[in-house]
């Protein structure tokens, strides 16, 4: 929802994290605000003002020109972080939410209406948050704010030659950041909600891992590239602000991770935590909070776990029913063969591939890059960075080539990540040019089920034999459940390593140090398969429902554009939304 802890930019990494996207009906001519009132257009600007700016990371990806949204670039910062900015947002989500509820809904156009809905239920979301103030984690082994800034500051945009000064300048405020986040994990400490203990070694030795040649670390070689790539400057200035950005690299970077190490050592030295949320006190009401932040579906817990072990049944005997039929297919699937080889070849036939089931999109383009050594064993195997909301043609997708990269299939990764994942559905979404407000809301459930939906549906894209396509996507849903299930398991029921073992022995996984990894993960990072998993199966709820309805009318190509036009939000209100888009489809039928 609404980002009050952190970075409001979103990295979107695979596993196995990603981001955003009919017929609608048509909207009700907008009216005007009650005299006196400021108009919704005007609340919502601010709104998308005030976290836009909330730290110079966000506000550099966000937008090329801050200018035009009446947003004054800010003294560099990485924003602020502990309880006391976490209340001040929380009280300021309350007045908001107040606000909003002045507005008169039935004088909203359709848009606004849809807009309201989703800050309605992000505010009062965000209220609800109030109860978890120290159960958060900012830092895990995968999606940590610490494996993730790199990337964040490699990636940093620079437009003209100020922006140099900026970001060294910015470079040197991560200790004070960093301090900040250590004093709140002594909190935590205090209340008994501190990582648990291999957690916080997989964090130390990702730390380890990017700081051991200083000298040499990826935030120095990729600025003297962007150096060396400007024009304009003399060999003077060069020189300089390649001397300058080395300095805050070893004087500020370097030793601010070094002191977070450190510090998370000595937290984690009498650290007897070994499980899940369940087994702290509080975890359980955290976990259900947890869950339907991440996964936005309006499901319980029990609820999504009875979708989870439905789903795993129902690929599993679609599995069987081709090994029966078709026992030439099932084996075709054991060794599938895909267009092209590299990267940039598949994305390239992916973007043809899927023209027919999903609508066009036009100005798009990408940038593959590879993932630095130091970071290949804690980030995920490929991910995909948001480009800017006023310039949607930077587009960058990052593959690992080690780590857990190692054996990872790129040709769904790349769907999952490119075309028609995430960069597709972001550039759609951008290019409709929403309320800009609504790229500051996180809505995880919707952009990684988008893109898992879209990635059991590359095999099919591939040109493959349909059953040998159809064996792969099943065992790529049921193995997705199968993480699911043991997140749910491990954080919700209490299972421990043990229990893990025992339940992945039943379909017949008895690699024990997989176990383990599995286990850890869910520990590290509870719901965060979830919104992988579920958004994929609420998508296919949805289209489970709309084909019901619409019987041979349904087109898969006019669902995907109902999905993409009606963009990131939770469930419930994409239901919703849904049924709208249904009876809006059944009048224009009968007439």
């Amino acid at each position: 929802m609404l980002k009050n802890r952190g970075f409001a930019v979103i990295l979107s990494i695979v596993l196995l994290l990603s981001m955003m996207a009919g017929c609608v009906k048509q909207p009700v001519p907008e009216q005007e605000a009650p005299a006196g009132e400021p108009k919704f257009d005007d609340f919502t600007a601010e709104l998308f003002r005030h976290y836009a700016a909330s730290d110079s990371l966000s506000l550099n990806y966000l937008l090329v020109h801050p200018e035009n949204y009446g947003i004054e670039k800010p003294e560099p910062t990485l924003g602020e972080y502990g309880a006391e900015a976490f209340n001040e947002e929380l009280a300021y989500a309350e007045e908001q939410l107040a606000a909003l509820k002045k507005f008169d809904y039935d004088t909203l156009s359709y848009e606004q209406r849809l807009t309201y809905d989703i800050l309605d239920e992000a505010f009062t979301e965000t209220e609800t948050s109030r109860d978890f103030l120290y159960f958060g984690d900012i830092l895990s082994p995968t999606i940590g704010l610490q494996s993730q800034l790199p990337i964040l500051f490699a990636e940093y945009y620079i437009y003209e030659k100020s922006d140099f000064d900026y970001y060294i300048a910015l470079l040197e405020t991560l200790p004070e950041y960093f301090n900040a986040i250590i004093a709140f994990e002594r909190e935590k400490k205090a209340q008994g909600t501190f990582m648990a203990k291999v957690s916080a070694e997989d964090v130390i030795r990702q730390i380890e891992r990017f700081i051991e040649t200083p000298e040499t670390n990826l935030l120095i070689g990729i600025f003297d590239e962007k150096i060396d790539a400007f024009e304009g400057l003399t060999d003077e200035e060069r020189a300089g602000y390649k001397e300058r950005n080395k300095a805050a690299v070893l004087n500020a970077v370097i030793p601010a991770y070094r002191t977070l190490a450190d510090s998370l050592g000595e937290l984690n030295a009498d650290n007897g935590r070994t499980g899940g949320l369940s087994t702290v006190n509080g975890g359980d009401a955290y976990y259900e909070f947890l869950v339907k932040e991440s996964t936005g579906s309006e499901k319980n817990v029990d609820e999504i776990e009875a979708m989870v072990d439905n789903a795993i049944a129902k690929s599993l005997d679609e599995i069987d029913s081709i090994y029966q039929s078709n026992p030439e297919a099932y084996a075709d699937s054991m060794s599938p063969t895909y267009p092209a080889s590299a990267p940039v070849g598949m994305l390239d036939y992916l973007k043809d591939a899927i023209k027919k089931d999903f609508p066009p999109l036009e100005g798009d383009s990408y940038e593959v890059k590879y993932v630095d050594e130091s970071l290949e064993d804690f980030l995920s195997p490929a991910f995909y960075l948001l480009p800017p909301i006023d310039d949607a043609s930077r587009n960058v997708i990052y593959i690992n080539n080690g780590g857990q990269g190692q054996g990872a299939n790129p040709f769904p990764t790349l769907a999952h990540e490119g075309y028609p994942g995430h960069l597709y559905q972001t550039v759609y979404f951008r290019q409709l040019e929403r309320d800009p407000v609504r790229s500051v809301l996180s809505f995880d459930g919707y952009m990684e089920g988008w893109a898992t939906y879209v990635e059991h549906q590359a095999y099919a894209l591939a040109g493959m034999d349909e059953d040998a396509a159809a064996v792969l996507s099943a065992n790529d849903l049921a193995t997705l459940c199968l993480y699911a299930k043991v997140d749910i398991g491990v954080n919700a029921h209490g299972w421990d390593l043990k229990k893990v073992k025992q339940y992945l022995a039943e379909f017949g996984i008895k690699d024990e140090s997989a176990a383990g990894e599995m286990y850890d993960a869910m520990v590290a990072e509870p719901a965060n398969y979830l919104k992988y998993t579920i958004g994929c199966l609420e998508i296919l709820e949805l289209r489970s429902e709309a084909k019901k309805t619409m019987g041979s009318n349904f087109n898969a190509r006019e669902f995907h554009k109902f999905l993409l036009e009606t963009g990131p939000v939770s469930f419930g209100i994409l239901a919703d939304r849904l049924q709208l888009w249904l009876a809006d489809g059944e009048d224009k039928a009968a007439a």
